[in-house]
């Protein structure tokens, strides 16, 4: 059935078989409820994030970041989301792992 396909509907169900696992915006865990209950309005967007197997503050500094450079390194992935830099995402997210910066 490949044959039949445009490159437009391959590349639209490229992205939609990958969505499952594409990198979302960095939350290992739940967040604690006195922590949310902090969130100003403009932080509470980091809710509606379905976590992923990779995330911005993976490849930007992870532990090294301050809570408002998470926000913005978050607000600025979700903002400007694309596939491309969903793949660029995960290249990154091999040697930022490997290097172990911002890790503790």
């Amino acid at each position: 059935m490949l044959h039949a396909c445009t490159p437009k509907k391959l590349r639209g169900a490229a992205e939609a078989r990958l969505g499952a696992a594409a990198p979302r915006a960095s939350r290992p865990r739940p967040e604690e409820t006195w922590l949310v209950e902090r969130y100003s309005t403009a932080e509470r967007f980091r809710l509606d994030i379905r976590p992923g197997i990779t995330g911005p503050m993976q490849v930007h500094g992870r532990g090294e970041l301050s809570f408002q450079e998470r926000i913005a390194v978050e607000r600025e992935y979700v903002e400007n989301f694309s596939f491309s830099k969903d793949v660029q995402l995960l290249l990154r997210t091999v040697p930022a792992l490997w290097s172990g910066r911002g890790a503790f």
